[in-house]
């Protein structure tokens, strides 16, 4: 008897009606005050459903029967009560003739009585089940937009919930897609951005210098329509770009001795609108160890036995964009089967005349990028020397510091 006796109890106790789900819920109203104008929507996904003696948060609503795969409206204020504001769900969602019919919509809404808030739970309790939604910090709806279902065959979680559209869509399902998209000002684009030449197959871009001379480099600017003024900027000079068609084309000279780094190309582009974009295009200057000397030959001329010649000049110029050092060294000076030791030949340097070897010396006579400096030689010859024309080589080396 214990046992039948608990079965009997837990049938008594009210089950969920699956089929009937919560579908909409308008809980702020707007222009027409919550009072007149709060609304829920039900929706039957199975078999008919009497809602004969069923009440919403423990009041009643007029009964009504729910077929299968209908909407029906529970509205706070169907029609027009006895309060001041002479607003409801009839004259807002209806015709305004204070009646509910077919003239009205093609769905069923009836009257109800609750209050609905942001955050709430709705209970509805029928004779034999039960129905709860708390949607309490879902977030969704409010100031004149619904929460509505979005897939009336799943649960109440909220991710199955959305906000609707403004004043909701009582009496039907929607099942329209939502689209978003952040509209942005229209600014002039660039499509590509590129420089030439490249001299390095590595990643980036490299320039090499051209040893005493301007190494041409050009830009060339893919865009969109409508570019009015394209002007590209490297450190302190500005060029106009030439405009064919979405091509837009110019160049940079840029100097020998243009210290070795890294470089940025600015482009401010501005359309027929007057919308400005600004891009930019890095690359690498290489450096470049180069030097150059104004003359190929030393003639001391004729010069008699133990006598020194007078000073000759070669001029040593930084054609890259490098400091340098020099070393010097030389070869003896031949005659036949006879020669001039290479000591002969002098470098002043340090205030003191130095004999050459013929290994390279490092001297330090620094020669800044674009600079030039003198370089003073003599012979000393020796007392004993046979007489004739005697020829060697003098050799001057750029080294980096």
């Amino acid at each position: 008897m214990k046992i039948q006796l608990l079965i009997f109890l837990a049938l008594l106790i009210p089950l969920a009606r699956a089929d009937l789900v919560f579908s909409e819920i308008m809980y702020d109203p707007e222009p027409i005050s919550d009072t007149d104008l709060e609304w829920i929507e039900f929706y039957n996904n199975g078999t008919r459903i009497d809602l004969v003696n069923c009440k919403i948060d423990g009041s009643n609503f007029d009964d009504v029967i729910i077929e299968p795969y209908e909407f029906i409206i529970v509205a706070r204020e169907l029609i027009d009560g006895t309060d001041e504001d002479l607003d409801s769900f009839e004259s807002y969602y209806g015709n305004n003739d204070n009646i509910w019919d077919i003239n009205d919509g093609n769905y069923k809404a009836v009257d109800g009585s609750f209050s609905l808030t942001d955050d709430d739970t709705i209970l509805v309790e029928c004779p034999d089940f039960n129905l709860e939604f708390n949607y309490t910090g879902y977030g969704i709806g409010g100031t004149g937009y619904s929460m509505e279902k979005i897939n009336l065959n799943n649960g109440d979680n909220v991710e199955n919930w959305r906000k609707g559209i403004k004043d909701g869509t009582p009496g039907y399902y929607d099942d329209s897609v939502d689209v978003s998209v952040e509209i942005t000002e229209n600014v002039p684009e660039v499509l590509s951005f590129r420089m030439y030449p490249d001299d390095l197959e590595e990643e980036g871009i490299q320039i090499l210098p051209l040893p005493n001379q301007e190494k041409r480099i050009y830009v060339e600017i893919n865009t969109t329509n409508g570019i009015k003024n394209a002007e590209a900027k490297l450190n302190t000079e500005e060029v106009t770009l030439e405009k064919n068609n979405d091509v837009l084309t110019g160049y940079f000279d840029l100097n020998y001795d243009l210290k070795p780094g890294n470089y940025t190309i600015k482009l401010n582009l501005t359309d027929t609108n007057d919308k400005s974009s600004l891009n930019e295009l890095k690359f690498e200057y290489l450096p470049l160890l180069a030097s150059s000397l104004d003359t190929r030959s030393l003639d001391f001329g004729k010069l008699r036995q133990g006598f020194i010649s007078e000073t000759k000049n070669i001029k040593i110029k930084n054609t890259g964009n490098v400091d340098f050092d020099i070393e010097v060294y030389g070869t003896d000076l031949s005659f036949d089967d006879k020669s001039v030791g290479v000591s002969s030949l002098e470098f002043y340097f340090d205030n003191i005349w130095n004999g050459l070897t013929t290994t390279p010396s490092l001297f330090g006579v620094s020669v800044d990028s674009g600079n030039e400096n003198n370089l003073d030689f003599r012979i000393n010859v020796p007392n004993e020397i046979t007489p004739g024309v005697y020829n060697g080589k003098v050799n001057v080396v750029a080294v980096g510091k």
